[in-house]
């Protein structure tokens, strides 16, 4: 199946709508403000410029489906912030695959330009005409360059940023019945790819300047920093921060340290090696800018306490602190069975 939109005149036709709404209300200053640094952001963003949208999807084995959505512009069009944001660099391998180890059931990895937004700001603030506003958002820079040390620390980052969840296939984490009852171990890293130590060593004497909870331990090999305050959570929670090769670290728990430097150093096997993971890729030119990746192990694991709270409808006990009339949707149209079938990898690349 191929689909091909034309978005030139939707685009066109949305911006004509927008701007008729726009003179149509009554407005105060402030939001007249608003609207000028919207109309701004939106005409700078480059989201204007996209001319189409295709999509194309094949079955290759029973159940697993290939997609792939194309995004273009034309290329005298390239000069978009959202292009220089989110995709100035070439795809290419992304060193997160290095860190992830084999019990990883999400992963996301995104390319974000942090200093190009920075930069953004005041001409966004220009954009309102108010001398008042603009005096604001130079003052917010200048409080920002004293305390965070910009532009300089925007600059040492590698603008790779990553987050990923483990569930451990041994250590299990027992919850009320009411939540499904047990859960594998689960745990949390993120990771930001730096260009050299000034954000760590920032952080680390903002840490220290605050008198954290916390003891500098080597984990094979790798000097790190793990807090020792006691945690409320039923599973292992002990945050530790470290640093491997390019990569600033914060893990949850110091096991998961340990697992992370373990697969780096090529002593633990990695998701990659996972038949998962194969599967998934077969045929998949792996080169991109932005990654997202999410094994059945994820939906598997929390179907029962899904389930659970689905039975419930609300009828949860008072110590756990799930609202469920404030989910912004029926829980009860889930269906556990569908869910612990999801399992998805996407490639997200800028192809010039």
């Amino acid at each position: 199946m191929f689909i091909y939109l034309s978005t030139e005149q939707i685009i066109s036709t949305a911006d004509q709508y927008l701007n008729d709404i726009t003179q149509s209300i009554e407005t105060t200053e402030s939001i007249n403000d608003i609207i000028k640094a919207g109309k701004t952001a939106l005409n700078q963003s480059g989201i204007m410029d996209i001319s189409g949208i295709g999509m194309s999807r094949v079955e290759i084995e029973p159940n697993l489906f290939r997609q792939k959505i194309a995004v273009h512009h034309e290329e005298s069009k390239s000069d978009g912030k959202i292009w220089s944001i989110l995709g100035s660099k070439e795809p290419r391998q992304l060193e997160l695959f290095k860190l992830l180890p084999e019990d990883t059931v999400l992963a996301i990895s995104n390319e974000f330009n942090a200093k190009v937004l920075f930069d953004w700001f005041p001409e966004l603030a220009s954009a309102t005409d108010n001398p008042e506003i603009e005096e604001q958002v130079k003052v917010a820079m200048s409080i920002a360059s004293l305390m965070l040390q910009t532009p300089a620390s925007l600059e040492s980052l590698g603008n790779q940023f990553s987050l990923f969840i483990t569930l451990d296939k041994k250590e299990k984490t027992y919850l009320p019945p009411e939540l499904g009852g047990e859960i594998p171990n689960p745990g949390l890293a993120i990771a930001i790819k730096i260009l050299n130590d000034k954000v760590p060593d920032m952080i680390f004497q903002a840490l220290e300047a605050q008198g954290a909870p916390m003891e500098e331990q080597t984990i094979n090999g790798t000097k790190s920093l793990v807090f020792t305050e006691a945690s409320p959570f039923p599973f292992p929670v002990s945050p530790t921060i470290f640093k491997l090769d390019n990569h600033f670290i914060l893990a949850s728990s110091e096991e998961l340290a340990k697992n992370i430097i373990s697969t780096h150093q090529g002593n633990a096997p990695r998701l990659t090696s996972t038949e998962e993971y194969k599967q998934l890729s077969k045929g998949l030119n792996t080169e991109a800018n932005h990654m997202l990746y999410l094994g059945k192990r994820f939906a598997q694991s929390l179907a029962p306490a899904i389930k659970s709270v689905i039975e419930s409808a609300g009828d949860l006990p008072p110590e756990i602190p799930i609202d469920i009339n404030s989910i912004p949707f029926d829980i009860t149209k889930l269906n556990p069975e569908e869910m612990i079938k999801l399992r998805l990898l996407a490639f997200i690349k800028n192809n010039k």
